[in-house]
């Protein structure tokens, strides 16, 4: 009878703390960061191919989602149809910021929506909206600043954070290329470089680190390497070794 009794206990134990899981919300303070887009990057000319293909991708995608909105609008209630309205605008937008996308920019966006992710989402949302976020984040062209100091930089945007990258570049052999750069995150509020760091990515699915194995994991999508050609998969390998240290270097300042 014991026995049961204190089986019964631990498993009631053991619901009632997975039931208050704590959210990201409960955990972090609410920060706001701007990811500068890198400006250049340095690849041999047996790589052109996978660069070229990724700005075509990258611009063909806004027209798959603005074709697969319209398709909705002709099935949906008029309060929907508002709703697609703004999403297909929203995307139009999107698209002419596009215009002058370049292979290298893939850096800044992985980056902003793995953050997003990490901070933003928790494991029990079914939903992935980011409603009440902690991070707010936003992506900015280098040639839009007005000068190169951060903290004029910061006070302009109004941010707690600012995220760049420097010298990017492919290494290694040719049968085993790798892509560098430096990844640099600086604070607001101290005013100095908080972190810095060489990061180096591989197209090996072995070199691939899963979101979810950066704790505590967020409301993960992918499970896997999701990437279309060789160039890419460099990318993404670097951009999840430079999110995990952006994350654990922000993450000991915002815990509540």
């Amino acid at each position: 009878m014991k026995i049961l009794a204190a089986i019964w206990f631990f498993l009631w134990t053991f619901i009632c703390s997975h039931g208050q899981e704590r959210s990201k919300q409960d955990i972090f303070k609410p920060f706001a960061v701007i990811i500068i887009k890198p400006d250049k990057a340095q690849i041999p000319d047996s790589l052109n191919i996978y660069a070229d293909a990724m700005e075509d991708e990258q611009f063909m995608m806004h027209f798959s989602v603005i074709n697969s909105l319209q398709n909705q609008w002709k099935l949906v209630d008029d309060e929907t149809k508002k709703k697609i309205e703004q999403q297909v605008h929203q995307t139009i937008k999107r698209a002419r910021e596009d215009l002058n996308f370049r292979y290298f920019h893939t850096i800044a966006i992985k980056t902003k929506r793995e953050l997003n992710s990490l901070f933003n989402s928790n494991e029990f949302e079914t939903d992935f909206t980011f409603n009440n976020p902690v991070l707010t984040c936003e992506l900015v062209d280098r040639s839009h600043l007005l000068n190169t100091n951060l903290k004029k930089i910061g006070q302009r945007y109004k941010v707690d954070y600012i995220i760049s990258f420097e010298n990017i570049r492919t290494a290694g052999t040719k049968k085993a290329p790798t892509l560098r750069y430096v990844v640099k995150l600086f604070s607001t509020s101290t005013n100095k470089e908080i972190l810095r760091k060489e990061i180096e990515g591989n197209a090996s699915v072995e070199n691939y680190k899963s979101l979810e194995q950066i704790l505590p994991p967020g409301n993960i999508h992918e499970r896997g390497v999701n990437c279309s050609n060789y160039l890419e998969c460099m990318m993404i390998s670097a951009v999840r070794f430079s999110t995990e240290e952006l994350y654990k270097t922000i993450e000991k300042r915002q815990k509540k």
